[in-house]
């Protein structure tokens, strides 16, 4: 979820670039807070779901520039598989009211899966092309229909959507075009995630403020919220 860099090193700067990785974690964590609270709390207000869509392109956007700057990939990939199964009862509590569920995986297992495949997609294996954009259809195809067996949030869509991030980094309009058409297949209030274009455009690249101890709060900021939500939902003075 948190993006990791391995140091200063920076996009090209634009002028109007205003906002660091950490003030772009906050937007996200507060669009996603808002989704929650209007899924989990006050499900017949659609505004706060439309709040929400932000959340999930910016984690992306986040996450795909957290995977070109880590020392680590495959700490990264297994701190964010850790984190996925610390919350899978938290989120079973949340949506379903149970401890197990079979029917759905939290957001972090698509992103885990989203990050298997940009390490597949930048790293040349053997027995499979050299070229990147042969390999990258191969691990979209892949991690797409295991997010869909998985039944992760988002499932195929949202590992899409980690494709395209990764594969037109650096081309905005048409990353932005494409994820725009995504968002309207989608349907339903998926078309409001487009505004995330807004503060993606505004990155300057920097950290801002960072350090260990924040990281691991931004991760487990989502176990934790859910918790509390489903508390609240549960409690008398709420119902």
């Amino acid at each position: 979820m948190a993006a990791e860099f391995a140091g200063s090193r920076k996009q090209p700067q634009r002028r109007y670039a205003c906002l660091s990785s950490f003030a772009i974690k906050l937007i996200a964590i507060s669009a996603m807070l808002t989704d929650h609270i209007g899924c989990i709390l006050y499900p017949d207000a659609v505004w706060l779901r439309c709040i929400g869509r932000l959340a999930f392109p910016l984690f992306v956007f986040m996450l795909t520039e957290g995977a070109s700057h880590t020392h680590s990939m495959k700490r990264y990939i297994l701190r964010m598989l850790v984190f996925a199964l610390i919350t899978e009862i938290p989120y079973n509590l949340a949506f379903n009211g149970t401890l197990l569920y079979t029917g759905s995986r939290n957001m972090l297992f698509t992103l885990t899966l989203g990050l298997c495949m940009i390490y597949m997609i930048r790293t040349p294996l053997a027995h499979l092309p050299a070229d990147r954009e042969s390999r990258g259809l191969i691990a979209l195809l892949l991690f797409g229909t295991a997010a869909e067996l998985l039944r992760t949030e988002s499932g195929m869509m949202g590992i899409l959507l980690i494709y395209l991030c990764c594969m037109f980094r650096d081309r905005h309009v048409l990353k932005y075009t494409l994820s725009e058409i995504l968002f309207i297949v989608w349907g339903g209030v998926q078309p409001f995630a487009g505004f995330a274009f807004i503060p993606m455009e505004l990155y300057s690249g920097r950290r801002g403020y960072s350090s260990r101890l924040l990281q691991y709060l931004f991760y487990a900021f989502y176990p934790a919220h859910l918790f509390v939500l489903y508390l609240i939902a549960q409690s008398p003075f709420f119902s």
